[in-house]
């Protein structure tokens, strides 16, 4: 006797489900779970036999705005469509994933260093030099890529995937459209990033940083006319951080509109307080963000400031990088003319920086330029230093533009620039960025007639 079923409806009911489970069903690419098995495959093989490998995690450039144009729809099929490009530049042993969203995982196999994998980089960014059809137009994207290496930056699955993402932002970071190998900078950085979250989260901004003021001068009269807020890292249980450490990760992170109203309103209410006190500080002025000042809540940001600390608008100056100066978008326009229409000030940091192209000037809201530390440290011996600030000055001037020259050290400098028609400094000259309550003796003395 026998007993007979019929079970295929049931192997492939279960074929079905294990493929949903790893597989992505929109690019039918491995998902997290089935390349995390293939990277663990990978490491045993590579510890029975020892070899090196290279993991790459690719991300889209701007993809979140194909998504708010176009509509998900066609976001959708972009991503199809990059599945299929990415896995026709790789080989047969290697492995394409997408971890989520426009996330993609390449794990290459059998790679002998950096300069064997540098080809398969370019050949996997290549695919994105053709345009893409959605929505009956051709669009344009591009890639960033972070690479690292088994077993030389992380030996375990959790490291070797944070390295990857570690060096994903970096490349971000340097421009987009590129590809970083990790460093520990990178891992370190994304660290900083983790440990800034937290510390805005759970508000703790006080308790980790501060503001210190640098006093601006009139170098003809000795007179302080403005102070620039600059924010440090506290020093805690021996542990502090240079400005050149953080700034740059805080400007890269989700929490930089949070410190940066922190930074508007602390500094507009230091300068209320010393008003109160009887003396005179001038304007203040106060750095912004690139990533801040794009947002639709900036303008939001900077009345409250100003209406809760209740200084005048026109005592508050927002210096702007010369990059967001050269390439503003529209938003950006609008809120600079905006702004000036309140009445405050608009200045160009760290002027003469890399960008060769002065037609901004006459088309921006812009009041003073700074003169960068760079170009001021070769004066006057430097031929090509007096060349490029005697150009800046003169420019400024034939445009009734306000000049300020940072990082004066010596008085040699200071008369040089004077002599430039270079009226305003800013430097360890008249003082370091110091604490509210040093500063505060520093204007006491200068509204006595003691010069800074």
């Amino acid at each position: 006797m026998g007993v007979f079923a019929d079970i295929s409806e049931l192997k492939r009911n279960e074929e079905q489900l294990r493929r949903v489970a790893h597989y992505d069903p929109l690019t039918d690419l491995p998902n997290r779970l089935l390349f995390g098995e293939a990277l663990e495959k990978c490491i045993v093989r590579c510890q029975r036999q020892p070899r090196e490998f290279a993991l790459l995690a690719l991300n889209l450039d701007g993809f979140k705005a194909i998504n708010d144009t176009l509509g998900h729809t066609c976001g959708d099929l972009l991503l199809h469509d990059v599945a299929e490009r990415l896995l026709s530049a790789t080989r047969a042993v290697d492995t394409v994933g997408r971890l989520s969203g426009d996330e993609f995982l390449v794990l290459l196999e059998e790679t002998t260093g950096p300069q064997s994998v540098v080809p398969v980089i370019e050949k996997l960014l290549d695919v994105f030099r053709r345009p893409f059809n959605l929505a009956d137009q051709e669009i344009f994207v591009t890639a960033s890529i972070g690479v690292c290496f088994y077993p030389h930056d992380g030996d375990g699955i959790t490291d070797l995937l944070q390295h990857a993402d570690a060096a994903l932002v970096a490349a971000k970071r340097e421009g987009k459209n590129t590809y970083t190998f990790f460093s520990q900078k990178h891992s370190q950085s994304s660290t900083l990033q983790l440990f800034i979250q937290n510390v805005v989260r759970t508000g703790q901004i006080d308790d980790y940083f501060c503001l210190v003021y640098q006093p601006q001068v009139d170098m003809q009269t000795g007179a302080i006319i403005g102070t620039e807020a600059l924010i440090r890292f506290r020093e805690r249980a021996g542990f502090a951080m240079a400005p050149d450490e953080f700034i740059p990760v805080i400007e890269q992170s989700s929490v930089i509109r949070d410190i940066g109203c922190w930074v508007l309103n602390t500094a507009c209410a230091q300068l209320r307080s010393w008003q109160q006190s009887g003396l005179e500080p001038g304007c203040m002025a106060v750095n912004v963000a690139a990533n801040h000042l794009r947002h639709p809540s900036f303008m939001d940001a900077v009345t409250r400031a100003i209406d809760q600390s209740g200084i005048d608008p026109g005592q508050l100056e927002l210096e702007i990088t010369e990059r967001i100066a050269s390439e503003p978008s529209q938003d950006v326009l609008d809120t600079l003319c905006e702004l000036r229409t309140m009445g405050v000030s608009i200045s160009i940091d760290d002027f003469g920086t890399g960008y060769s192209s002065l037609s901004y000037l006459h088309r921006l809201p812009i009041d003073r330029i700074k003169i960068d530390r760079a170009f001021v440290s070769g004066l006057p011996d430097s031929r090509d230093n007096v060349s490029v600030t005697t150009a800046i000055i003169a420019v400024a001037n034939s445009l009734e533009l306000a000049v300020i020259a940072e990082g004066i050290e010596t008085e040699e400098q200071e008369r040089f620039l004077l002599y430039l028609r270079c009226r305003y400094a800013q430097g360890f000259l008249y003082g370091k960025p110091q604490a509210a309550a040093d500063l505060a003796q520093v204007l006491q003395r200068s509204s006595s007639g003691v010069p800074a």
